[in-house]
């Protein structure tokens, strides 16, 4: 076998959001006799630390004194030389400038690979930067990886020059992490401790607290469902005080279920019927989708991104227009009133999981790419 290669990657923070867990997950699966693996950061959140195998990956962290320091770009040029980088592989735009700045301080020439998990942007500086800056430094990378079909389409009909050096590999999760059937009890346990009664529906939602992921239309939509279903929020973030002041407006705060982050999520999801993503905006092609369906519990999404490639409606759940409360009601209603169709696209949901979008499918195309 010849020498493995050597890999350093680049992410912002470890902070608990899909493009991390996703991350930590890659680098901790992929095949140590073909890959020597570095993990470079530079924000302050570095929650998900714990997750990296530190015995067979470097970890640094060193953050940046202001937004744009170049001080953690030096370090990398340093690190690339003196550990003789092969691949410098960034995820996320504000990594890929860092990853890119390296890149040119160093006296090696590694090749440069971006990982992007964004499609529509959350505001318009975010959109300015991306126009202004991120695309020509994609033009520089030797691959350009997005996560889905759609995702790929989207970035390529706004800048077409990209399209030689992209690609597309799909998120996977870990399928015998996410076991529905090795979780019902801790499911009933939980619903139990959140006085939620036996024979009432339960609807999901894993999301940050922030206006794209779209809580304010979720709970619009909630407030106007037959039968009095409960909703369980996992999360945090700076919007969460107007949610729950929502919630009392809307006079729903009684059937809303505040977790804040969970380190595991497989006991709320056990616990629920359907799992929901409002999201306006940002998302791509969703853990938290990815997850729910393993655990067989049916999604209804926002037809953002690539969300369409894995919930289809009437076979793995349902997709409703961004922004559109009246939708995201009637979607919602028609999937909650048969039970027993509800446990059939939950079923469907697992097997597609299982075929398509495994994290063993996910990291074995990457090492297909990284080697290529």
């Amino acid at each position: 076998m010849s020498e493995p290669k050597k890999i350093l990657f680049v992410i912002p923070s470890l902070k608990r959001a899909g493009a991390q867990i996703q991350l930590v997950n890659l680098i901790n699966a992929l095949d140590h006799r073909k890959f020597t693996r570095y993990l470079y950061t530079f924000e302050e959140n570095i929650d998900q630390l714990s997750r990296i195998d530190k015995q067979n990956i470097r970890f640094y962290n060193r953050r940046r004194r202001y937004k744009y320091d170049i001080a953690p770009a030096r370090e990398m040029a340093s690190i690339i030389e003196r550990e003789k980088i092969d691949i410098v592989h960034c995820t996320l735009q504000f990594a890929l400038l860092q990853g890119w700045l390296a890149t040119k301080l160093a006296n090696r020439n590694p090749q440069l690979v971006v990982a992007v998990h964004t499609t529509l942007n959350r505001s318009l500086k975010d959109e300015l930067q991306d126009r202004l800056l991120y695309q020509w430094i994609m033009r520089y990378c030797k691959r350009v990886i997005f996560v889905c079909d759609h995702q790929r389409k989207f970035w390529i009909d706004k800048y077409p020059s990209i399209d030689k050096n992209s690609v597309v590999v799909y998120n996977g999760v870990d399928v015998n992490h996410y076991q529905p059937a090795l979780f019902s009890d801790a499911g009933k346990e939980l619903r139990k401790s959140l006085s939620i009664p036996e024979e009432a529906q339960v609807i999901c939602c894993m999301a940050r607290f922030s206006p794209e992921k779209g809580h304010h239309i979720l709970l619009r939509s909630f407030a106007e469902l037959e039968a009095s279903p409960y909703l369980l929020l996992l999360g945090e973030g700076p919007g969460r005080d107007e949610i729950e002041q929502l919630c009392d407006e809307l006079g729903v705060m009684e059937r809303v279920r505040f977790l804040g982050n969970v380190s595991d999520v497989r006991p709320a999801l056990a616990a629920s019927d359907l799992s929901v993503l409002a999201s306006t905006a940002v998302e791509t092609f969703s853990m938290a989708m990815l997850e729910s369906m393993c655990m067989a519990v049916p999604v209804v999404a926002t037809d953002i991104g690539g969300l369409s490639e894995a919930v289809f409606p009437g076979k793995t759940g349902d997709i409703v227009t961004p922004g559109d409360a009246n939708g995201l009601q009637s979607a919602l209603q028609k999937t909650l009133s048969t039970p027993n169709y509800i446990k059939k696209i939950g079923d469907n949901a697992r097997q597609l999981v299982l075929d398509q979008f495994s994290q063993e499918k996910m990291v074995l195309n990457t090492e297909r790419l990284l080697l290529s």
